[in-house]
């Protein structure tokens, strides 16, 4: 049986190309006209079954307090009368000429009741911080007071071989690590201040000399924060007696033409 759009009236042919769902002459969609009437009618009944109600009522019934009681009781007994009794006492006058604007506004109406859906934006869940972020977050560091220049965290006992090492006054400060060559145990660790210098003895043997430098300090386990510049020596120092006499070295750390002490950037972890 040939389709008959509820629209327009119009019924469909075995050779139009509309889609099967949409009125070939109006261009409707037949659910859409299908469902307006539907809601049309209920409108339609609605209205008449609300006008019946008020004519069998005593003329006191429009007393302002009664007709909102009665708007009200309506709502609750018939959400779609009350809407409609709500359009028809604002403006009953009114020509409704689009009927689909009409269930829109009910529509919106009817949304308006029911709670809010919280926003998206509201809701949306906070993007997790980068590992590297968090982590300097988490090992954010308080500056502390420059310790005493020749303190250390580990002192050298029973040395008899002569180091001495000398610092440029610009602002840097430095902690020198002194550590055995060939098991890689650190022997001493002393803190120089900027342009000072530092004269210890170790014991007799093969090292290896490292430095950390920075400006500000933050305690013998971050030495010099985040901005720490780790660095070893390339030469090993080995400190030798040769009948009464005792080899020793003496070390700058100032950066100069014709030095003959290289040293290499080296990472935290080799500290």
């Amino acid at each position: 049986m040939a389709k008959v759009c509820i629209n327009c009236g119009y019924e469909r042919q075995a050779t139009d190309t509309a889609p099967e769902y949409e009125c070939p002459k109006c261009q409707i969609v037949y659910a859409k006209a299908e469902k307006r009437r539907q809601i049309e009618s209920e409108i339609k009944y609605n209205r008449e079954l609300s006008s019946q109600s008020f004519k069998t009522r005593h003329k006191s019934i429009f007393d302002s307090r009664t007709i909102l009681k009665t708007i009200v009781t309506l709502a609750i007994l018939s959400p779609i009368g009350y809407f409609n009794y709500y359009f028809e006492v604002i403006d009953k006058n009114k020509n409704i000429a689009n009927t689909a604007s009409h269930i829109e506004k009910i529509k919106a109406i009817k949304q308006n009741q029911l709670p809010k859906v919280p926003d998206i934006e509201q809701t949306k869940i906070k993007q997790p911080q980068s590992p590297i972020t968090s982590h300097i977050e988490k090992k954010r560091l308080k500056e502390q007071v420059l310790p005493q220049h020749g303190s250390a965290i580990k002192y050298i006992s029973r040395g008899i071989a002569p180091l001495n090492i000398r610092t440029a006054g610009n602002a840097y400060h430095h902690v020198i690590k002194i550590v055995q060559w060939w098991t890689k145990i650190s022997i001493g660790e002393y803190f120089i201040r900027s342009g000072k210098g530092l004269a210890i003895k170790v014991p007799l043997g093969s090292y290896e000399i490292r430095y950390a430098s920075g400006v500000s300090w933050y305690g013998w386990k971050n030495l010099f924060g985040h901005k720490t510049i780790y660095n070893r020596a390339d030469k090993k120092f080995t400190f030798t007696r040769n009948g009464n006499r005792i080899n020793g070295y003496t070390i700058e750390l100032i950066l100069q033409q014709g030095g003959n002490l290289s040293s290499s950037e080296i990472m935290k972890t080799e500290w």
